[in-house]
């Protein structure tokens, strides 16, 4: 059986396996790059917001399938990442040695981070406003029957606390994602050109009445 609830600090371990693993088979995936170090920070970080939402799929034995996170706040979200940017940049340094060109990268993020601007299309790679969808991966190898429940799910908590509209981003190299988004009803608002040079979709979710 599988079942859905609010992620806590003892799933950051099995969320990060996760993460990596998603990251690592979408096409263009960076996250995995930064190594798990980084990302038990990011969400040990991210769990402690006062608007994250972290949903979680586990079995009777609490082993998890999938997650789907994001926030009601966005914009606490990143001054989060701003306040916590020497943490975050100390758990990067393996990842750094191992592989110097994600210095750029890196950088690069961090600009779109410190840049207080929403309409910053030079370096953007997420909207800066609302409630965000961030990240949804289910674990490779288990049924994905859930899966777009846990997502689904997750839009309707965040309806349920009164917000009609949320943000999203996904990769036009992502087709498959692309389409799943459209078919439950997502809006394509806005296309940018990554400084990688990847084209990446911003999208729109609004409550139906």
């Amino acid at each position: 059986m599988v079942r859905f609830r609010i992620a806590n600090k003892k799933d950051i371990k099995q969320i990060v396996e996760i993460h990596i693993q998603g990251s690592k088979n979408q096409p263009g995936g960076f996250m995995h790059q930064l190594g798990a170090g980084f990302l038990m920070k990011y969400y040990s970080i991210f769990l402690k917001e006062k608007h994250s939402l972290i949903l979680v799929a586990e079995n009777d034995d609490g082993a998890l399938f999938g997650f789907c996170s994001g926030s009601l706040d966005v914009s606490e979200h990143l001054k989060q990442l701003k306040i916590n940017k020497i943490y975050l940049f100390l758990s990067l340094i393996p990842a750094l040695f191992k592989n110097p060109n994600l210095i750029r990268e890196v950088h690069n993020r961090f600009l779109h981070i410190k840049d207080d601007s929403i309409n910053n299309n030079r370096i953007r790679y997420n909207n800066k406003i609302g409630v965000r969808i961030e990240y949804w991966a289910w674990r490779e190898g288990c049924n994905k029957a859930k899966s777009a429940d846990l997502f689904n799910t997750w839009l309707q908590i965040a309806y349920s606390f009164g917000y009609d509209c949320v943000f999203g981003e996904v990769d036009t190299v992502n087709k498959h994602v692309v389409l799943f988004h459209k078919l439950l009803g997502a809006k394509i608002i806005n296309e940018i050109v990554l400084p990688d040079g990847r084209r990446r979709y911003f999208t729109e979710y609004r409550k139906k009445l």
